[in-house]
């Protein structure tokens, strides 16, 4: 076939009308991802049995000829069975601590801010996910250095920092100046213990700024785009433990945290149930604490069918999804909602969204709201109502996870949906 490797007519490639992204092939695997607002370069590989797909670079930052060297190196370390794109990620992060290792290093004498929180940095950089280290770089960078970083860590004043956190949640970035905040409040704590300050000036920064807003999360509720979605991911071609994990998150509609900490120990596949410990639930540390503020959720068949494929994978490690990079640590907190938008619904989608969807269709089926809020797992701030609801709508919401189960799979076959508003008791 004429591939179309001429520049100006890469540049004016375009997503046709009516399709989501165009794949544009120039040769020997490589191809350019055209999409609304980006052009990457991809290639396709396979490793150890298991389809993935790497990015060469932004077209038209990364030139052809520079796409095809970086895919020259990405064969050769397939050649010797490394992933290129987790090898990718892995120099990235390598990297980006090194640097900031070395920029630590080189104004330490400072004992700036700067200075200061890059060591903080280091320290923790072994402890968390690239991701989590990335945005707290990111923050670092975008917002806190930009206004305090030249200041010696001394002599950083508690109105110098609410001051340029009040402008920033003034600019609308509320949640943004809340994780801000944080991060100021830790790096003197770092600061504070390793005696580079005699105490913590910030104060309680909550009691300054106003209160994030909250965030209304991507979710399909229409059962012809919920149906839509779950062809899409029965089809989908990534890594397969993020493949199974797309298929099964939509049957249990628990929280992301819960769901990619989830580990072997928890899952009874003889009495079809997940026991969701304390100490991994969105609960305050003082209810973490409390073994008895565990969360049962009844797994429905299709559940069990997909969890007893995915033990055949990583069965013998401690995680139900493991981390591409370390079966240590389970998988990145993106995974999901990459591969969603991998399928074409960024913005439209996130994993959190499934929840939006079980609430809205077993509300409008008639199911039992408590019921409903129990499977959710809102907290019931009255613990004896609440220690009540967990034995009193077992049985009840076993019933309705498996309608709920069964309920997708019609939307994804394309069968006639369940009717609205016929009562459950």
């Amino acid at each position: 076939m004429a591939y179309i490797t001429n520049d100006m007519q890469l540049k004016s490639l375009t997503v046709p009308k009516g399709q989501k992204q165009l794949r544009n092939p120039v040769g020997n695997g490589l191809y350019l991802l055209v999409r609304a607002n980006s052009k990457s370069w991809r290639w396709d590989f396979r490793l150890a049995g298991k389809r993935d797909t790497v990015s060469l670079g932004a077209y038209p930052a990364v030139s052809l000829k520079q796409a095809k060297v970086s895919l020259a190196e990405a064969k050769a370390l397939q050649k010797k069975g490394i992933n290129p794109r987790v090898h990718q990620q892995q120099e990235r992060a390598a990297n980006m601590a090194k640097a900031m290792v070395a920029k630590a290093q080189q104004i330490e004498d400072a004992n700036t801010f700067e200075a200061v929180s890059l060591l903080w940095l280091a320290k923790h950089e072994s402890e968390w996910a690239d991701s989590h280290y990335s945005k707290q770089v990111s923050r670092l960078n975008r917002h806190i250095l930009q206004a305090i970083g030249d200041t010696p860590v001394k002599k950083v004043t508690r109105k110098q920092v609410t001051d340029f956190l009040l402008i920033l949640a003034g600019t609308g970035k509320r949640e943004t100046a809340k994780r801000c905040g944080q991060i100021v409040s830790s790096v003197f704590d770092y600061a504070l213990n390793a005696g580079l300050v005699d105490g913590i000036p910030v104060g309680d920064l909550s009691k300054v700024l106003p209160a994030p807003q909250p965030v209304k999360m991507p979710a399909l509720t229409d059962p012809k785009e919920i149906g839509g979605l779950l062809r899409a991911i029965q089809d989908y071609q990534g890594e397969y433990t993020t493949k199974i994990a797309l298929q099964v998150l939509p049957y249990l509609a628990v929280r992301g945290g819960e769901f990619r900490r989830a580990e072997w120990t928890e899952i009874n596949m003889d009495d079809a149930l997940w026991t969701i410990p304390a100490s991994h639930r969105k609960l305050t540390r003082k209810l973490q604490q409390n073994e008895a503020n565990t969360h049962e959720v009844p797994l429905s068949r299709q559940a069990v069918a997909l969890l007893t494929e995915l033990k055949q994978y990583s069965g013998h490690g401690r995680y139900l999804f493991p981390s591409s990079r370390t079966a240590t640590r389970p998988m990145s907190e993106n995974t999901i909602n990459a591969g969603l938008a991998r399928l074409g619904y960024k913005g439209q989608m996130v994993g959190h969204g499934w929840r939006a969807a079980f609430s809205t269709t077993m509300n409008a089926l008639g199911f039992n709201p408590d019921a409903i809020e129990r499977q959710l797992a809102h907290t019931e701030k009255n613990q004896v109502r609440a220690a009540y609801n967990r034995g009193e709508y077992m049985q009840e919401r076993t019933k309705m996870m498996q309608q709920w189960a069964d309920h997708l799979d019609s939307l994804r076959n394309g069968a006639q949906v369940m009717p609205i508003g016929v009562k459950h008791g």
